[in-house]
């Protein structure tokens, strides 16, 4: 498989920068870069579409192609690793900065953290976007904002009661948010 056969116009511009020897490199771990790319979208920016995971996954190879140094001791697909994550990390920060946050000051669905965190979610539609996620995702958003309960829990006490790290508790809320938007 080539660069150009997976990705078609989006390659050209960027494999013309690249020695003889880093296309080879580019050819031989394309396949890489594709399957990490995919993976690490799954949970850091389920939103993005086919063709930008792929265009991302290029860029990020041909980034750590031109960059590699053997000599230094390090595996390609580690930096690759590394640059496709971060990539992906710039996606999420962009898409973040472009949503609108409405703040409405009253409880529940309508509280002003969850209006924070969700953004342009509407309440009608949020039991819908509630039944998409996961059970532990769910439990996560539903007792962190008090859906359904008389009680507001913090990441601290989700994680003891899930026996995670309060940290973990985090991710999956961020996640769980970050999927709810997607289906929205």
């Amino acid at each position: 498989m080539s660069l150009t056969e997976v990705h078609g116009r989006s390659v050209a511009g960027n494999l013309t920068k690249l020695t003889p020897s880093q296309n080879e490199m580019a050819s031989q771990n394309i396949g890489l870069a594709v399957v990490v790319a995919f993976k690490l979208r799954k949970r850091m920016a389920p939103w993005l579409d086919q063709d930008e995971t792929l265009s991302l996954a290029n860029l990020a190879l041909v980034q750590c192609c031109r960059a590699f140094n053997a000599s230094l001791g390090f595996k390609l697909s580690a930096s690759l690793h590394m640059a496709i994550r971060r990539m992906l990390l710039r996606e999420r920060e962009k898409s973040a900065a472009k949503s609108k946050i409405t703040v409405v000051p009253l409880t529940g669905w309508n509280s002003p953290s969850y209006q924070q965190d969700v953004g342009e979610i509407r309440p009608a539609v949020v039991p819908s976007l509630l039944g998409k996620l996961d059970k532990r995702s769910r439990l996560v958003v539903t007792a962190y904002y008090g859906i359904g309960r008389n009680k507001r829990y913090t990441f601290k006490q989700l994680g003891k009661r899930l026996q995670i790290t309060s940290q973990r508790v985090q991710q999956i809320h961020a996640m769980s948010l970050l999927k709810m938007k997607s289906f929205s």
